[in-house]
């Protein structure tokens, strides 16, 4: 005897997946339909701190001000990962389930499950026990920009480009806040136990350079780009080999100093000069 209720309850145990080349369907759709967390936490708004409160709140570090770094970056950090993964389920199906896309969503989903059930930081032990698991974070999604921007390409003709540059854009300055939270307590953590590893002799916060020498930075990148592999090629394709890097002139206020974290800086220079 064929029981209606049974056969519809082993269906929606066992979903149909129909599997197609370059494409990852099965745990991205449960994903999709498991998410009354994620409305939870997407439902709530980012707390959002400026570079100033950073700084102002890092200078006078102990072991108190550092457990609350850690459970804000804790608490903070899937309410951020949430807001994108909802971006994620707002493209297309068909995108989501392209393998460079599906890639970086199980990526979040699992990092968005895993700073959700992380028990609050209470001791220094504790603390360090929790950097140890945002370097692996950290470490986990270092190939996330690359697979989605392989992803999205393959999946250009199911998106308008506006709407395209728009979720990138989302997507870039969320990673990079959240990376800065996480990066920021790490480094925080470090100085505290006099584990830190820099050689720089500019006055720092954490990550945060508070006394930046503009110039410093600058030349930092020309030398790097000077030190390029003789024989790789342009932005066209054509090689370079013999060719000599023009000298930069640094011109104007030639001491200026802010606060800035060093690296999202010393970007800037390195595409105009690669451009």
């Amino acid at each position: 005897m064929f029981n209606i209720s049974r056969a519809a309850r082993r269906l929606s145990l066992n979903p149909v997946v129909i599997r197609l080349p370059g494409v990852r369907c099965e745990s991205t759709a449960l994903h999709f339909y498991q998410n009354r967390q994620l409305e939870l936490y997407a439902s709530k708004e980012a707390k959002r701190l400026t570079l100033r409160q950073l700084v102002f709140f890092g200078r006078s570090m102990d072991e108190d001000r550092l457990i609350k770094s850690a459970n804000y970056v804790r608490t903070e950090l899937p309410i951020r990962i949430a807001h994108r993964l909802r971006d994620l389920q707002a493209l297309p199906y068909v995108v989501v389930t392209q393998e460079g896309v599906a890639k970086v969503y199980e990526l979040y989903w699992s990092a968005f499950e895993q700073f959700r059930r992380y028990p609050p930081i209470t001791t220094m032990a504790e603390n360090e026990e929790f950097c140890r698991f945002l370097s692996e974070i950290l470490g986990e999604h270092a190939t996330v920009i690359p697979s989605l921007s392989l992803g999205l390409s393959l999946s250009s003709p199911y998106l308008p480009p506006d709407q395209l540059d728009s979720f990138m854009r989302r997507m870039l300055v969320s990673r990079i806040s959240r990376r800065v939270l996480a990066e920021h307590h790490i480094a925080l953590s470090e100085i505290h136990a006099g584990t830190h590893k820099d050689s720089s002799e500019e006055p720092h916060v954490g990550i945060i350079f508070t006394g930046l020498n503009i110039r410093k930075s600058v030349e930092r990148c020309v030398k790097l780009l000077q030190a390029r592999p003789v024989g790789v090629e342009d932005h066209y394709g054509d090689g370079v080999r013999g060719t000599r890097w023009p000298e930069v002139l640094i011109d104007g206020h030639l001491e200026t100093k802010f606060s800035y974290i060093r690296e999202h800086l010393e970007l800037r220079p390195l595409i105009v000069m690669l451009d």
